[in-house]
C-alpha cells in the first residue's frame, strides 16, 4: 500500500514518500489529510497507488518544493540559449514573466499551479490597468491579444517542465485563454496615398519621404527597409534584395536575418521608387562630404544625417502620425502601408502568388486573408460586374406569359 496512515486528533492523514530532496538530501513527504475515518484514508491510498505520477515521485501538478517563479526564471535562461532566441523575443519573454506571471504565480509551488489558478490569472490580467501616467491609469487594460500571448508563453514553459519530468501534466491544457482582439485593418485609398506621398516629398527630409515611397511601392517591413544596404540595391536593373533587417536601432545597433526564409527575396522596383532612391543616394554623398570623418558609415540606404541607422519610433511619432493628423488622413500605422501595397496590387488584378512573393509570404492564401482588405472602389466594381451579369441574364431568359387570374 502506498504511504502511511497517521491519526492526528480525530482526523487521519496519508503521508506519501516522494523521494530525496536534491538540495538538502533529506527525505520528502507529501501530506494528504482531513479524512474522517481510517477507511476513507485507505480508499485514498488505493487511488494514489494507481496514479502514475507518484511512481516518479511527483505530485498531481509537480514538485512540491519548486516555486513557479524560480522555474520560469531558469526556464527562460535555458530556453533562450538552446533556441537562440532573438534579443527582442527574449526581452519580451522576460518582461511578461516579470510583470504578468510572477506577481500572481511566482510564489506558488508547481504542485499548486492548477488550471483554475491559471484561469483566474487570465481574468485578472484582462482587468489589469496599464499606462505610465495617472491620467491613463485605470482607463486602459491589457488587450485580449496580450493576455493570450502570456498564456501561450506559460503553456510553452509548462510543456518543457513536463518534458523534464518536473510536472506530471501541463495545467494550461485545461484552461481557456481569451481570444485575440479583432481590429479591422485600415488601408489608404490611392487618392489618400497620393496625398500623403506628395506632402512628404514637399516637406519631409529626403530619407523620410523616400522611405514612405519605397514602403508603399514594395510592401517591405520597417526593419527590412531600415536594414537595407547599398550592396543589396541594384538600381540599374531596378531590383533590391532583402537579406538583412534592423533588429535594434539604439546605442548598440543589432542587425539580423529576415523574419522567415521566404522573407529573403528579390523585389522588382517601380520606376518612381528607382528615381527616388537615386536622389537619396546623391543626398547621402552630400552628407558624407559635408561631415567628413564625423559621418558614421554603416553602408545603409536609409540613415540619419550622421549616417546612423534610423529609429522607427522617431519616424512614427515625430513625422508619420503628426503628418496624418495634419492632412486629415486615417491614423494608420506605418506598417499599414504594407497592407495598402498588397491591397492595391490585388485590386489592380495582380495574381496573389506574385503579391505573396513581393511581401515575403509562403502562402497566397495567407496574403489574401490577412493583408488584403476590401476597398469601396473594389466593392463598386464588384457591384457593377454583378449588375452586368443580372442584365445579361434578364435579356437571355424569356419572360413567362401572364395569364388571366
Amino acid at each position: 500500500m502506498l504511504g502511511s496512515i497517521i491519526k492526528r486528533g480525530n482526523r487521519y492523514t496519508v503521508a506519501v514518500y516522494v523521494g530525496i530532496d536534491p538540495a538538502t538530501k533529506k527525505k520528502r513527504y507529501k501530506w494528504h489529510g482531513g479524512f474522517a475515518t481510517r477507511r476513507e484514508a485507505e480508499a485514498f491510498q488505493v487511488t494514489l497507488a494507481h496514479h502514475p505520477a507518484f511512481s516518479a515521485g511527483l505530485g498531481m501538478y509537480g514538485n512540491s518544493r519548486l516555486r513557479t517563479g524560480d522555474y520560469l526564471d531558469q526556464w527562460l535562461k535555458n530556453h533562450s540559449s538552446v533556441k537562440a532566441l532573438e534579443e527582442k523575443t527574449a526581452a519580451w519573454y522576460g518582461q511578461a514573466i516579470r510583470i504578468h506571471l510572477k506577481p500572481t504565480l511566482g510564489h506558488l509551488p508547481l504542485s499548486r499551479l492548477s488550471p483554475q489558478t491559471i484561469q483566474d490569472l487570465y481574468d485578472r490580467l484582462l482587468h489589469k490597468p496599464v499606462g505610465g501616467c495617472r491620467k491613463s491609469r485605470g482607463k486602459r487594460t491589457l488587450s485580449r491579444t496580450t493576455v493570450r500571448h502570456v498564456a501561450n508563453l506559460l503553456h510553452l514553459a509548462m510543456s518543457d517542465a513536463v518534458k523534464r519530468g518536473l510536472v506530471a501534466r501541463n495545467p494550461v491544457d485545461q484552461t481557456e485563454p481569451p481570444s485575440r482582439d479583432t481590429k479591422p485593418t485600415v488601408v489608404l485609398t490611392p487618392t489618400q496615398l497620393h496625398v500623403l506621398l506628395k506632402d512628404a516629398r514637399a516637406s519631409a527630409p529626403t530619407p523620410i519621404w523616400v522611405l514612405y515611397l519605397t514602403k508603399a511601392g514594395t510592401g517591405m517591413r520597417f526593419g527590412e527597409l531600415l536594414g537595407l544596404r547599398e550592396i543589396d540595391l541594384d538600381l540599374e536593373r531596378g531590383r533590391l534584395s532583402v537579406v538583412q533587417t534592423l533588429k535594434h536601432p539604439g546605442p548598440r545597433v543589432v542587425f539580423g536575418k529576415p523574419k522567415t526564409d521566404r522573407s529573403r527575396r528579390t523585389i522588382t522596383l517601380p520606376g518612381e521608387v528607382i528615381e527616388a532612391l537615386r536622389q537619396l543616394r546623391r543626398w547621402r554623398v552630400e552628407q558624407k562630404l559635408r561631415l567628413g570623418p564625423k559621418f558614421q558609415e554603416h553602408g545603409l540606404v536609409f540613415c540619419t544625417q550622421s549616417g546612423r541607422p534610423m529609429h522607427q519610433n522617431n519616424i512614427r511619432h515625430k513625422d508619420f502620425y503628426p503628418r496624418l493628423e495634419r492632412l486629415g488622413l486615417p491614423r494608420i500605422r506605418p506598417h499599414d502601408l504594407r497592407h495598402t501595397h498588397g491591397t492595391l496590387l490585388i485590386g489592380a488584378g495582380v495574381d496573389p502568388r506574385t503579391v505573396a512573393d513581393r511581401l515575403g509570404h509562403s502562402s497566397p492564401a495567407f496574403t489574401m486573408s490577412v493583408y488584403v482588405h476590401g476597398t469601396s472602389e473594389a466593392q463598386e466594381r464588384a457591384a457593377l460586374a454583378a449588375n452586368q451579369l443580372l442584365i445579361h441574364l434578364g435579356s437571355s431568359v424569356k419572360s413567362p406569359s401572364r395569364g388571366n387570374p
